[in-house]
């Protein structure tokens, strides 16, 4: 009788760990959610949504996975298409944050610049079009309203982008220098342009390389506690919503 329970406890030990090695493999491989923290992509991803991106998009890195890897290329590269909403690790390992997504916008080897909100790539101006005003919130909950425009890549990818108008010219100017993005790197910006720290800012975030991209966003599966949305039977507009959609 004792062997048996032995036994039978040793299969249970045995299914447990198969199955958390399917989840660190899933977690590590395919897929991961991660919660947007703030509002530099709003008013696409809302802070509070959390959002599914699949690792597996642009190969594996050496943050691919739960913990760091001692990799100095990536396998099975694939390479990101301008317009790609981006989850990618800090370029600086003591940064606390540790985790950023945001909009590529520079592509190794282009010359980036914002000349009044306009974006021009290899001298070339990114069409944008004005469409309406929007009401948006701060995190206090102040109501502000955002000048929201339609941007369109040179490949014809096409995605909203919001300006504050009373923006703070010396934190978030809306006309920079050139960027010269170097081989292996990339150019990040938020779709919230006036309210995002990003690749403009050297010493916060500046150019990523691409060892330190962690996957590309395709879902936002829920906006706020999962709790609350089970109890809601996940009613609501920001549920399963296709962020390769959002325009």
């Amino acid at each position: 009788m004792t062997n048996r329970k032995s036994s039978s406890w040793l299969e249970h030990l045995k299914t447990i760990v198969y199955a958390l090695t399917l989840a660190m493999i899933i977690r590590g491989c395919v897929f991961e959610i991660f919660k947007i923290p703030s509002g530099s992509m709003k008013e696409n991803l809302l802070v509070g949504d959390h959002v599914l991106v699949t690792k597996y998009s642009y190969g594996f890195g050496p943050f691919s996975g739960i913990v760091p890897l001692p990799m100095e290329k990536r396998i099975f590269f694939v390479k990101p298409q301008r317009g790609d909403i981006i989850v990618f690790r800090s370029p600086h390992d003591d940064d606390p944050k540790k985790y950023y997504i945001k909009r590529l916008i520079g592509l190794p080897g282009d010359k980036i610049q914002l000349i009044d909100k306009m974006v021009y790539v290899n001298n070339k101006p990114m069409t944008q079009t004005f469409i309406s005003k929007v009401e948006s919130k701060l995190q206090d909950g102040t109501a502000i309203a955002l000048d929201k425009f339609i941007e369109e890549t040179p490949e014809e990818i096409v995605y909203d982008v919001f300006y504050d108008p009373k923006y703070d010219s010396d934190a978030f100017p809306n006309t920079t220098g050139i960027h010269t993005i170097p081989e292996h790197y990339y150019f990040f910006m938020g779709d919230n342009r006036n309210n995002s720290v990003d690749s403009r800012f050297p010493d916060s975030i500046g150019y990523v390389h691409e060892l330190r991209l962690i996957g590309k966003t395709q879902y936002v599966l829920w906006n706020g506690s999962i709790i609350s949305n089970i109890a809601n039977l996940f009613k609501g507009d920001r549920y399963l919503v296709d962020v390769n959609k959002i325009k």
